[in-house]
């Protein structure tokens, strides 16, 4: 049994980059849940909207498409900076 005293005893270092990495990654998926939401909310609207003006249709469309493709993007960049956290946090063992 290995134990910390063991004079081959590795402890398993942490950088502070694949931390930083791992924190942005999740700070950016929480990001791109909360766009993504958003674009529900404003697809809802588009769609129960009874008695408004073609501006407003324009806008909802507009905000619906445009926080869609941020949410979307957000989700890929967190996933990849998560992936490569856990590269760099593999590489240090």
């Amino acid at each position: 049994m290995c134990s910390r005293y063991d004079p081959h005893f590795k402890k398993e270092r942490s950088s502070p980059r694949g931390r930083l990495f791992l924190f942005l990654g999740i700070v950016l998926i929480a990001a791109a849940v909360l766009a993504l939401l958003f674009a529900w909310l404003n697809r809802f609207a588009f769609y129960h909207l009874m008695d408004g003006s073609s501006a407003q249709y324009a806008g909802f469309h507009h905000r619906m498409i445009v926080s869609f493709a941020a949410g979307i993007v957000l989700a890929l960049a967190g996933a990849v900076i998560v992936r490569r956290s856990i590269k760099i946090r593999r590489k240090l063992k």
